[in-house]
């Protein structure tokens, strides 16, 4: 279980993007009780910053709670047309993922990913790239007022 009831920030700016990782599950192989690395460096994931729970868990972002990336402020740098941008990019994790009332997932002009599923990411070595997700029970709530914004 996972709760964010407070402020996360981080920043973003031309040659190092943001991110913030919210990530609720274990790694217990659920019929032998193994402990399986919940860090694989050598797997393949989407972005999750190679982290392989393989059971979702509860992610919750409690009300008026804060999860942003932002531009730093400090930060003279420039890009040139001919150069790779990366985007800031907030991940939430999870079996059930809610934000109650007032709850803000914000990165400007970045990316913002709710991955509810019960099982997530298995301990993979070599995924197949044409695997079909299945529905197990996965879940978002966005309560009234909570909002994800990746405008900009």
């Amino acid at each position: 279980m996972v709760n964010q009831a407070g402020t996360i920030s981080a920043t973003t700016s031309v040659n190092a993007n943001g991110s913030i990782y919210l990530i609720a599950g274990n790694a217990a192989n659920a019929s032998t009780g193994e402990t399986l690395p919940f860090y694989n460096d050598g797997a393949l994931t989407e972005t999750q910053g190679r982290m392989l729970p393989n059971q979702g868990g509860t992610l919750t972002l409690a009300p008026g709670s804060v999860t942003q990336v932002r531009a730093d402020s400090t930060d003279t740098g420039t890009i040139t047309d001919s150069q790779s941008f990366s985007r800031s990019q907030i991940n939430l994790v999870g079996q059930t993922v809610t934000l109650q009332g007032n709850a803000a997932v914000v990165a400007p002009s970045g990316r913002s990913r709710s991955s509810p599923r019960a099982i997530r990411f298995r301990y993979v070595q070599n995924a197949d790239a044409n695997q079909i997700p299945t529905d197990d029970s996965g879940r978002i709530y966005l309560d009234s007022g909570s909002v994800i914004d990746v405008s900009g």
